[in-house]
């Protein structure tokens, strides 16, 4: 059952890489594991030192050990393959174990402590928006943690399984959760239980650009490594609207929009409806969600309840 088990972890890399990260480690472009802001122990120093005697011996007399090789060799940065090479120079190598950190932890340290990591998802839960220096500033005060913005932003990034990055938040109105806008959820999900999923159909408008109707983007000739000029109409940075609807379903189209000119008005929408209706896109029986946009319910869209 054990060795089943090592073969099923050797059939998947991708889940032995994970487990490494899941564990505050990290792997170079040599192939080597590593954990940020950790020294690595004197074994490690240790098996670098004989890389680098084995490859002295493959040398010319007068040659030199390449940093490069030797990094590749013994799976390391060539930070690690120096540092070694200058320890190798001296005359002897240092046991980091036996060393006390003179370095003072100030603006610019590279570790945290878990601690400390506990402490940056408690201040992200409070407010996401924090940005770096927020954090920085909060890690001084309230913990006497000093470190550089670099620092925190190569923890978010590193220090579990998903990169902690920035990203566009959905901003949600407050006013959706208005007691009047909670019961007319309630009443959609009940009416929505008893409506087949292919009677749904969604509207909406969107107002854009012309440029925004077209692909700005065009395709390299690559014989020429040309790509032609796109001739475009005056009215390219003019306003259009676009009026849509969707369903989802086999026994009809799944689409129907209309671009026009300007601003979408309740006269257009209803218009949109109507020709929906006679195209037989919409038909009776259909559950038509709409927003509380004010063209969908006053002046000539007033009515159409009655023609649905």
């Amino acid at each position: 059952m054990k060795g089943d088990n090592i073969d099923s972890m050797s059939n998947n890399p991708n889940n032995i890489v994970n487990s490494i990260h899941a564990n505050g480690y990290s792997i170079n472009k040599n192939g080597g594991v590593y954990r940020r802001g950790k020294s690595k122990p004197f074994e490690s120093l240790a098996f670098i030192a004989s890389k680098f005697f084995e490859l002295q011996q493959q040398l010319q007399p007068g040659g030199e050990v390449s940093l490069r090789a030797l990094a590749k060799a013994a799976q390391c940065s060539t930070t690690m393959a120096r540092k070694v090479i200058d320890q190798i120079e001296d005359g002897h190598l240092i046991d980091p174990a036996t060393q006390e950190l003179t370095r003072a932890r100030g603006a610019g340290a590279m570790t945290l402590t878990d601690d400390d990591g506990l402490y940056l998802l408690h201040l992200r839960m409070i407010n996401n928006r924090f940005t770096l220096r927020d954090y920085t500033h909060y890690l001084a005060e309230e913990r006497g943690t000093f470190v550089s913005c670099s620092t925190v932003c190569r923890w978010f990034r590193t220090a579990h399984l998903f990169k902690g990055g920035m990203r566009k938040l959905n901003k949600v109105p407050i006013d959706k959760f208005t007691d009047n806008n909670m019961l007319r959820r309630m009443e959609y999900l009940l009416r929505a239980y008893q409506v087949p999923t292919n009677r749904f159909v969604f509207g909406d408008e969107k107002p854009a650009k012309g440029g925004d109707l077209f692909n700005r983007m065009g395709r390299v000739d690559p014989m020429s490594g040309l790509v032609e000029d796109y001739v475009i109409d005056s009215d390219w940075a003019n306003r259009f609207c676009i009026t849509g609807l969707c369903r989802n379903g086999r026994d009809r189209a799944c689409f129907s929009y209309e671009i026009h000119d300007g601003t979408n008005d309740s006269s257009q929408f209803s218009d949109f409806i109507m020709k929906n209706l006679a195209s037989g896109f919409l038909q009776q029986g259909d559950f038509l969600v709409l927003d509380n946009a004010s063209i969908h319910r006053y002046q000539e869209a007033d009515g159409m309840e009655e023609y649905l």
